[in-house]
């Protein structure tokens, strides 16, 4: 059971974690730079 947990957590769930993240993470920088006037490119 350890196995399949740890891998479930470094394959495709962690990746999908991870990308979300990202993804969040670069949504809020451009939200914060839009609302500062900031061109973004």
């Amino acid at each position: 059971m350890r196995r399949a947990e740890m891998w479930l957590w470094s394959g495709p769930v962690g990746h999908l974690i991870g990308g979300a993240l990202d993804f969040a993470e670069a949504l809020a920088r451009y939200r914060r730079a839009r609302r500062r006037g900031q061109t973004v490119h």
